[in-house]
């Protein structure tokens, strides 16, 4: 293995750089050399104390891994009657998860919080703590068509990679179909 180095030979008044092609394996604290001479001698072999330089090649900056992105774009439709709802991503933070899905075709849609759920790998229940953009069953609202709407959750643990989203049978939400995206990879998930 070969390495550029940039030779110093101290000589009282003057010193010469020297771009050599050295090996390795050659002794780093002196060395031997050609001196010249006067013009019309020869030159003559001998000893003197040498100072090797290493030339640094510049450092490539080490790249730290990528975080996962916050948030998933998933897109996973689930078919309702004649229309469909559309899980479009899932962000996972530290103080909560967030849903954002959207409806299309749907004519009476709703939302009822104490039935809905997210459901990790090891059956852990996470309850809705809050929505936006659709209106709730219990006050019997749901004439909304292609809205798009969230849902926010308790914070999943660290280390969930597969959730199921679903909504469950309750009193408010009877005639109603049941939305469920199950084992979802959120793996690419932050947080």
């Amino acid at each position: 293995m070969r390495r550029h180095y940039t030779i110093m030979e101290k000589k009282g008044r003057r010193a010469t750089r020297v771009l050599v092609l050295a090996v390795l394996l050659l002794p780093l604290g002196g060395g031997m050399f050609l001196e010249n001479g006067a013009p019309g001698r020869s030159g003559s072999l001998g000893a003197t104390s040498v100072l090797l330089k290493a030339k640094k090649k510049p450092k490539k900056k080490e790249r730290a891994p990528k975080k996962p992105k916050p948030c998933c774009k998933l897109g996973i439709a689930y078919r309702s009657g004649s229309g469909l709802v559309v899980l479009e991503q899932i962000c996972k933070q530290s103080t909560a998860t967030v849903v954002h899905l959207r409806t299309v075709n749907l004519n009476r849609v709703c939302t009822y919080p104490p039935a809905t759920f997210i459901i990790d790998g090891r059956g852990r229940r996470y309850p809705m703590l809050a929505h936006s953009g659709l209106p709730n069953c219990a006050n019997g609202t749901n004439r909304v068509r292609n809205v798009r709407f969230t849902w926010v959750f308790k914070p999943l643990r660290p280390g969930v990679k597969r959730v199921t989203v679903i909504e469950v049978n309750a009193q408010a939400t009877a005639g109603y179909a049941y939305w469920a995206w199950r084992n979802v990879d959120i793996s690419r998930c932050g947080n």
